[in-house]
């Protein structure tokens, strides 16, 4: 049975993960197929408005925390020893797949 910082690392990393999976769902559907209707200066405009000022605060918030915390959770769990085998390989899933995220965001 995992510990209580174990389940509260694992708890924290799968809801930054699931707002940060939002948030790129949200872009990736809505925002950038609105850049054709509205041109790439109203949509340059929007971006400045946008990341610029909450999305400062935000972005690097869900950005770094959600595979910082993911990573966490995987070597709290990796070294408590006492959960299954399954947990660890979804865990570490997890955290590459997190890191395969900053990368590709960040180019």
């Amino acid at each position: 049975m995992a510990s209580t910082l174990e389940l509260a690392l694992l708890a924290v990393a799968l809801i930054l993960n699931g707002l940060l999976a939002g948030a790129s769902l949200d872009k990736a559907i809505t925002q950038l197929p609105a850049r054709r209707k509205i041109g790439l200066r109203a949509m340059a405009e929007y971006h400045r408005a946008t990341d610029l000022s909450p999305g400062l605060f935000l972005y690097p918030i869900l950005g770094l925390g959600a595979p910082l915390l993911t990573w966490a959770a995987a070597v709290a769990l990796f070294q408590g020893g006492d959960v299954s085998s399954a947990v660890i390989l979804w865990i570490a899933v997890g955290a590459v797949l997190s890191i395969g995220h900053v990368i590709t965001t960040a180019m």
